[in-house]
């Protein structure tokens, strides 16, 4: 849902990522843990991607490799964790329908060095774009099978998860080790009041009590909150800011 995916790319670390930046640029996949678009071959059946070990490390210290992504992948397509990301959109990875799970290797995902090679049982244009979702971020191996989700889980990017309340707190961190381009100015990240009524979060959004709330605004007061804190709003004019 659209708050977890924003959390999952504020803690994620992908081969390919979408920039953090305003515009149609920042519709445009780059390479992020790999180093560069990946290279395809076989009639656009097989992606190899060059992944340099530790140019992103989790918030433990571990560095993210092409055997990470094998982890992440694999973990996705195991049918003890039943995903359906797995399920539906990586069925085209060769060896998926007959992977049996953890520790055997699926067969069309193979890691040479810092080279990992997908290779696909037909040509999909969209492949690109599916490993581009926080579905196929980068988890530490040692990740957990289970159906249900992990409590908690170490994260590569700008930020990590450092505690979870289900359905009432959420906390993240600084990644200390984390030295790419993406912003990370904060220290930490609170989310409080998971389940908040949308009259109630309107409500603290507009006395300063929260800088940030999605889904809080009922649209009922969209054209009232718009005239008066949109871009032309009285708001804005009266301080300044557009």
């Amino acid at each position: 849902y659209q708050t977890s995916w924003q959390v999952e790319y504020a803690t994620c670390v992908k081969l390919l990522n979408y920039p953090d930046v305003s515009g149609n640029a920042g519709k445009v996949l780059t390479p992020e843990a790999a180093s560069a678009m990946p290279t395809v071959t076989n009639n656009g059946e097989t992606y190899t991607f060059t992944v340099p070990p530790g140019k992103y490390k989790f918030n433990t210290g571990e560095p993210v490799t092409a055997a990470t992504f094998q982890h992440a992948l694999e973990r996705d397509l195991s049918p003890k964790q039943q995903s359906y990301f797995g399920l539906t959109f990586l069925s085209d990875v060769k060896g998926a329908s007959t992977y049996k799970g953890l520790p055997a290797h699926v067969s069309g995902i193979t890691v040479n060095g810092d080279k990992l090679v997908v290779n696909l049982t037909e040509k999909d244009a969209g492949f690109l774009s599916k490993i581009a979702t926080p579905f196929a971020c980068a988890i530490p191996k040692s990740t957990p099978i289970n159906s249900k989700g992990v409590q908690s889980i170490a994260g590569a990017g700008p930020f990590y998860i450092a505690s979870w309340v289900q359905h009432r707190s959420l906390v993240l961190k600084k990644n200390p080790y984390y030295h790419g381009p993406r912003p990370h100015y904060l220290n930490e990240i609170d989310y409080t009041q998971m389940t908040l009524d949308q009259n109630q979060g309107t409500l603290e959004l507009k006395n300063g009590q929260l800088d940030y709330c999605p889904d809080c605004v009922a649209l009922s007061q969209s054209f009232q909150l718009n005239q008066a804190y949109g871009p032309q709003g009285a708001s804005t004019k009266s301080t300044g800011n557009q």
